[in-house]
């Protein structure tokens, strides 16, 4: 802020929501009444689901997932570098995370907090072996800050280093489109790369926070809503 004073907001703010309509004087009371899940037309006096453009939410009370009868809390998932992995099993092109296609995106949001700490790529999610022809893809964070992604075959795209700091939540996506990858970081495009590469259907065993499911290469950070 460039301005001799600054208007932050200083409170609380829960459930944000933007739509692209008008809500009616029904809509406004029956979301006042209490706790709705904007994500269910039934929670609406008007089913305004498909006009729902964001919603920030934070759940009232923590429930269990099965319990769907408010907002829940977000939650993210903390990885100890040492022996914490998530096994995808064994991904076949009948399986959609074999992502075996001209396009495709990955999404999450990621907290590390040494980004130089450890081994030189912090694995997202990989396929083993995914550096070798044939052998599906991945996305990891750099040592130096950069986040990289590539496709079996020699198809990658790295950001710039710095992109990832210490101790602070971002939210990446790495998709492409048969003609180029593209790395956004926090809704914003960070780098582009062209890519005529795609991931075979032979993927086989995926993870989440490891490399080759060796516990010298795994994540040290959190991740959420991957």
């Amino acid at each position: 802020n460039s301005n001799s004073f600054i208007r932050n907001f200083d409170g609380l703010i829960d459930e944000v929501a933007v739509w692209n309509a008008v809500l009616s004087a029904d809509d406004v009371a029956k979301i006042a009444s209490k706790p709705v899940d904007f994500s269910k037309a039934s929670t609406y006096a008007t089913d305004r689901t498909s006009n729902l453009k964001l919603w920030l939410r934070a759940g009232d009370k923590v429930l269990p997932e099965e319990d769907t009868s408010i907002a829940r809390s977000d939650f993210y998932t903390d990885f100890d570098g040492l022996d914490d992995h998530i096994e995808l099993g064994s991904i076949t092109s009948s399986n959609p995370l074999s992502l075996n296609g001209s396009h495709g995106s990955v999404i999450f949001w990621v907290n590390i907090p040494d980004v130089s700490a450890g081994d030189d790529h912090k694995r997202i999610i990989d396929k083993s072996d995914a550096g070798s022809a044939g052998k599906g893809y991945a996305i990891t964070i750099r040592t130096d800050g950069s986040i990289n992604a590539y496709i079996a075959g020699g198809s990658m795209i790295t950001s710039d280093a710095g992109e990832i700091t210490d101790a602070e939540w971002f939210h990446i996506v790495w998709k492409w489109d048969g003609t180029n990858h593209k790395l956004y970081k926090n809704g914003i495009e960070i780098k582009s790369a062209s890519s005529s590469t795609t991931p075979p259907s032979d993927t086989a065993n995926m993870a989440i926070g490891s490399w080759n499911h060796d516990v010298a290469r795994e994540l040290n950070g959190s991740l959420s809503s991957v």
